[in-house]
Formats: structure tokens, C-alpha cells, sequence
């Protein structure tokens, strides 16, 4: 047999390849364990004194070992499938949805590689001083010291790459390790879709609400060139549930290991796991991003009635526990207030705007999208309306400077809301009612096409140079604020090493 012939057998078996639902659930699950947990066990090194870091290291790797254990041992042992839910996957479907969230990842600006938004200043600060100073981050500024008090595992990794090896390679990592995110969402979202898992990834990138008619509609006016937020068509500051295109390439540390938990849980649910490690899960995503975690609170609640509090009391559970005080303890070190309050007076005087907000942004998609009002797979069914009452109550309140509340706690229920409209449309049948949907969505990736249109002619290009950032307490005040604590609160006193506050270099002109 020539060559040819060679690769045309291997082509056809590798396109007739299926693999179990449940193995990939398995390994999708420990891959992401572990990346959701690398840079908490790499801030528990650096962020705690020796004696508490050695415990509560060696706890969270035997949680997060148990945890992977109960997987393993509930897909061997369980042998009837989740009603509704497809036993095989294509092999060769699933590493094209891989590619697709991997090319997505590159032309994210993650890394300074493609073209990158202006909060990617934000981001290259916060690893210019991950890396060149010594944790945890203190800096010297009129005779105090200022710590450094952010959400830091999206960083963590690419900066320990970056303070051995510097900057360039620091910042590949912070690409590879933001690539790998992504792929890893991406196949939870393919596995709540259950079916043709290409389709599924494209449609899990361009997921987005009604943003560009909502912007037509407010402002009567064409859409602007390519520079817009559409994101913000209902009032700056006032009201956004982003896309998630808008979210990858403006929010990263918030939304991948959101995604990923999210979608892993909601999996875990459906398959009729017990909450043995879901605790452990929502911890470690806290350490990413803590507006998310309160986004998730209403599925942890829906779960623990459903499953009656099976399992909650567990090894891995039980360290989350202590995972979590310090956490919070850490980032109540964060003292500068915020804008925050319910929106009532706000919705009083914008109450059409208010309502259109919810009719384009989610609403529409309900009324066509039957998976999101009675799923085929029952064991869904609770998930997903628990997410539209999320998404109905967390545009009510409002946190922060730029409403962080209302963009990124609602990560967790848009993610499901649009696995939802994925079930909803690449499930056979294909009715009326899918075609009306359809339309829906691509008026919907329309504004992830805007969005994405800052870096259709964009070349890849190498990071800008360490020199050009400068370190958190120079930057804009209103930005800085948000980065900067008190180093006399509880956890610099009693849970830090010692430190030695890090002198700033000059500010640049």
C-alpha cells in the first residue's frame, strides 16, 4: 500500500473515530481541575506564610486527587445514559471545536501577539509587577507599604514562566495559557450542546444578545467603524450582559474559569453526581473572579435542593472552607468603596430602556429556544430556568465603577442561557420555530462580528516591550484604585510571609 492509500485509510478512520461521552467527561474534568487549580496552589506559595501554605497546599492537592477519584469511579460504575444526551461524540468534530476556540484564543490579544483592547494595559501592568516583584506584591509608596489586592489567577502561571525566563516568554505563556482556557470552556459548552460539536464552538464564540439592533434602536443613528462598545447600547455604566466574544477579549481572568466551572457542574447535575467536590469547584473559581462565583450561587442553591445535600459534606468540600476564608480575607484587604446600590431609581426614570435591555438581551430567545423552556433532557430543565432568574434579578443591582456586577456575575447564567439556544438549535427537528431562532442568533453574532472587526487586519506581531508599561500605583487613579489595598488589615498581619515593601521605579513621562 503507497502512501497515498496509507492516508486515506487513516483519514477514514480517524473521520468514523467516536469517543464515549462519559471518557471525555472524565479527562475533560481532570484537565480542568487542574487548570483551575495551578494558580491557586502557586498563590498559596506565594501569598501565605510557610506553615499555612504546607496545609492548605497538601489539602487542596488530596481534595482535588479525591475529587478526580469520584469521577472516575461514578462514569465506571454508572452504565445507563443521562436521558436525552448522545452516548458518542466524533472525534474528528471535537478537534475541529478545538482548533476553532484555539484560533479564537490567538486573535483574543492575549500575550500582546495580535491586536489587543486597552485593558490589555491593564493586564501587561499587573504582569510586568507579578514578575519583577517579590511576593506577595507590596510596593514602598510615601513610607507604607500598598499591596497588590486582585483576583491574580489568570496571571499566576504566565508570570512564573515570565520572573525564570522574562518577558517574552512570559507573556507566550499568558497566550498558551489562555488558549488552553478556552479550549477547555469550549468543550464544556460542546458537551451541554450534546450534538455536532463544530457547529456548537463556532456558535459558543459568536454567542451574543441583540446588541446591534438594541444600539440602532436607542440611538437612531448608522453603527460607527469598528472602535463602538455595542456592549453598552442601554446606557454606559447603566446595563450590559456582554457576548462572549466581548468577554474573551476584554475579561479573560473573569470568564474562562467560569466558563469551565459552569459548565462542569451543569454537566455534573445532569448526570445525577452528588455535590461531593462542587464546593471545592466554586472556591477555586473565586480565586479567578469573585463576581463570577456570585453568579453562580443560584445554580449552588438549585443543586443542593436537588440533590438534597448529598455529598456536601466531603474531604473536598471541607478544604474549600479554609480555601475560601483566606480568599475573602485577602481581597478585604481591597479597601477603596465602590459605587454600588440597587438600580430602582435608575429603572424608575429608564424603565423602557430597562425593559428593552431584557427583551434583547435574553428574553427573545426563550420564546423560540424550547431546550430553555422544557429540555428534552429533564435533568436540565431546572438548570436552565435557574439561569433565567439570574439573568432577570442580577441587572437590579449595581457594583462598580464601570457595573462589574452586571457584566461579569451574569457569566455563569449567559453561559448556560446559551448552551441552551445551542440545544435549541442543532437538536433535531429543525421546525419553524429553529429558524426564527436561527435568524435570532446571527443578528445576535453580528455584534461579536463588530467586535471582532478591531482584529480582521491585524498581523501577529511580537509583545510590546516590558519598558512601555508601567507598574499599578502609576497608571490612571480611577483604574489603580481598583488594584491597590491596605497592608494593615487582618491578612497582611497574621496569614502573609514577611515582606519587604517593592520600591516603585520611576513613573514614566
Amino acid at each position: 500500500m503507497d502512501t497515498k492509500s496509507k492516508a486515506a485509510v487513516w483519514a477514514g478512520a480517524f473521520f468514523q473515530t467516536k469517543v464515549a461521552r462519559a471518557r471525555l467527561i472524565v479527562w475533560l474534568e481532570g484537565i480542568t481541575l487542574l487548570y483551575v487549580s495551578l494558580p491557586v496552589l502557586i498563590w498559596i506559595c506565594g501569598w501565605l506564610m510557610l506553615p499555612l501554605a504546607v496545609i492548605l497546599a497538601v489539602g487542596l492537592v488530596v481534595g482535588l486527587g479525591l475529587a478526580w477519584r469520584q469521577t472516575r469511579a461514578h462514569f465506571k460504575t454508572s452504565v445507563v445514559p443521562v436521558d436525552g444526551e448522545p452516548t458518542t461524540l466524533p472525534v474528528w468534530a471535537l478537534v475541529g471545536a478545538a482548533g476553532v476556540a484555539f484560533i479564537w484564543a490567538v486573535y483574543s490579544g492575549a500575550g500582546g501577539f495580535t491586536y489587543h483592547n486597552l485593558d490589555w494595559l491593564k493586564h501587561f501592568a499587573v504582569l510586568r509587577d507579578l514578575m519583577t516583584s517579590p511576593w506577595p506584591v507590596v510596593y514602598a509608596a510615601e513610607g507604607k507599604g500598598v499591596p497588590l489586592v486582585y483576583y491574580l489567577a489568570y496571571y499566576l502561571p504566565a508570570a512564573t514562566v515570565g520572573s525564570v525566563f522574562g518577558w517574552w516568554w512570559g507573556c507566550f505563556a499568558l497566550l498558551v495559557w489562555t488558549c488552553l482556557g478556552a479550549m477547555i470552556a469550549c468543550g464544556w459548552f460542546v458537551i451541554l450542546v450534546g450534538e455536532k460539536p463544530l457547529l456548537a464552538a463556532i456558535y459558543f464564540i459568536g454567542a451574543n444578545g441583540l446588541d446591534f439592533i438594541g444600539e440602532r434602536l436607542v440611538t437612531g443613528d448608522p453603527i460607527s467603524g469598528g472602535l463602538a462598545h455595542l456592549d453598552w447600547w442601554a446606557g454606559w455604566t447603566f446595563l450590559n450582559f456582554p457576548g462572549h466574544y466581548s468577554q474573551m477579549v476584554w475579561a479573560p481572568q473573569h470568564s474562562l474559569a467560569t466558563w469551565s466551572v459552569t459548565g462542569l457542574l451543569a454537566v455534573q447535575l445532569s448526570a445525577g453526581r452528588n455535590l461531593g467536590h462542587a464546593g471545592l469547584l466554586a472556591t477555586l473559581a473565586g480565586f479567578w473572579s469573585p463576581f463570577s462565583v456570585i453568579g453562580m450561587v443560584p445554580l449552588a442553591l438549585y443543586a443542593v435542593v436537588k440533590e438534597k445535600g448529598r455529598g456536601l459534606v466531603s474531604f473536598a468540600n471541607l478544604i474549600a472552607l479554609p480555601l475560601m476564608a483566606v480568599n475573602v480575607l485577602f481581597l478585604s484587604a481591597l479597601t477603596t468603596p465602590f459605587p454600588q446600590g440597587w438600580v430602582m431609581h435608575d429603572v424608575r426614570q429608564e424603565w423602557p430602556r430597562f425593559v428593552l435591555f431584557h427583551a434583547l438581551e435574553w428574553g427573545i430567545f426563550i420564546l423560540f429556544a424550547s431546550e430553555l423552556r422544557r429540555s428534552r433532557t429533564p435533568a436540565l430543565r431546572g438548570i436552565f430556568w435557574t439561569a433565567l432568574v439570574g439573568l432577570a434579578l442580577i441587572p437590579c443591582y449595581r457594583l462598580g465603577y464601570f457595573n462589574d456586577w452586571c457584566m461579569r456575575v451574569s457569566i455563569p447564567s449567559l453561559f448556560l442561557l446559551w448552551a441552551g439556544v445551542g440545544r435549541s438549535l442543532l437538536r433535531a427537528p429543525f421546525t419553524t420555530e429553529s429558524r426564527v431562532l436561527l435568524a435570532l442568533c446571527f443578528f445576535g453574532a453580528m455584534g461579536a462580528c463588530y467586535e471582532s472587526s478591531r482584529s480582521w487586519f491585524s498581523r501577529g506581531s511580537e509583545p510590546p516591550p516590558m519598558e512601555h508599561f508601567e507598574s499599578i500605583p502609576h497608571i490612571e487613579a480611577d483604574f489603580a484604585r481598583q488594584y491597590l489595598g491596605n497592608e494593615d488589615t487582618f491578612f497582611y498581619r497574621y496569614l502573609a510571609p514577611d515582606y519587604v515593601p517593592h520600591e516603585l521605579p520611576p513613573k514614566k513621562k
